[in-house]
């Protein structure tokens, strides 16, 4: 089966596969061909238009750190558990292993568990950003969407340089203040960091390219150091 998501800036997300990834492990894995094409395939069996390569603007990869089954009794990663596993070692190390990402805070909340010897508070935790929203309707609906109840500690990033509210470049929708707040209050270190895991722009290289210049420039003016 296959799934299709939304997502805000217009795309589309279509996946997934399951295929056992033998030997040394990528810093970044890419999507095989073969993956691409049969994705495309399971969609286009239910569209009145089929969808071939052209309509592929982006991909990528991950690999599901699976816990091993101790008898080795399973054949297929397919049929592995997802479910995660917390351990501490004889020498105090704490290791989280398996899980999915929509698992994540659970597995946060044990392994906060065994790390404090008492029940994590998480469950009664508000997320940053979340809870009463009031007055953005002037901002950006980007911002209100991403950051919440913290959109305008967001905006307020541009007071100085009103162009930080605006695009990193024609077409794009992430704002040049995105990347400063990212910088200054979640520890993003360099443009790489920026462009693939805070704001995922990497995912179409087109929209990497175009908003690899100005994302650069705000690096070096607000960047560490």
């Amino acid at each position: 089966y296959c799934f299709v998501l939304p997502r805000p800036d217009g795309l589309l997300l279509a996946g997934i596969t399951d295929v056992e990834q033998p030997g040394p492990i990528a810093d970044v894995p890419p999507a095989p061909i073969d993956d691409i094409e049969w994705i495309l395939r399971q969609l286009s069996s239910a569209l009145a238009v089929p969808l071939d390569s052209a309509d592929v603007v982006g991909s990528f990869a991950g690999l599901r750190p699976l816990v091993a089954d101790p008898q080795n009794t399973i054949g297929s990663t397919a049929d592995v558990s997802r479910r995660h596993l917390i351990q501490r070692a004889p020498s105090g190390v704490i290791t989280v292993t398996g899980g999915k990402l929509t698992t994540y805070r659970r597995m946060a909340e044990e392994a906060v568990d065994l790390v404090t010897h008492r029940p994590c508070v998480t469950r009664e935790v508000v997320l940053v950003g979340g809870g009463p929203q009031h007055g953005q309707s002037h901002l950006p609906a980007r911002l209100v969407r991403r950051f919440g109840n913290e959109a305008d500690r967001v905006a307020a990033l541009s007071d100085e340089h009103r162009w930080l509210l605006e695009p990193l470049a024609p077409g794009l929708a992430v704002r040049g203040v995105e990347l400063v707040f990212a910088i200054q209050s979640e520890g993003a270190r360099d443009l790489e960091d920026l462009l693939e895991r805070r704001t995922r722009l990497s995912l179409v290289p087109a929209d990497y390219a175009a908003g690899y210049d100005r994302a650069r420039e705000i690096v070096e003016q607000f960047g560490p150091g």
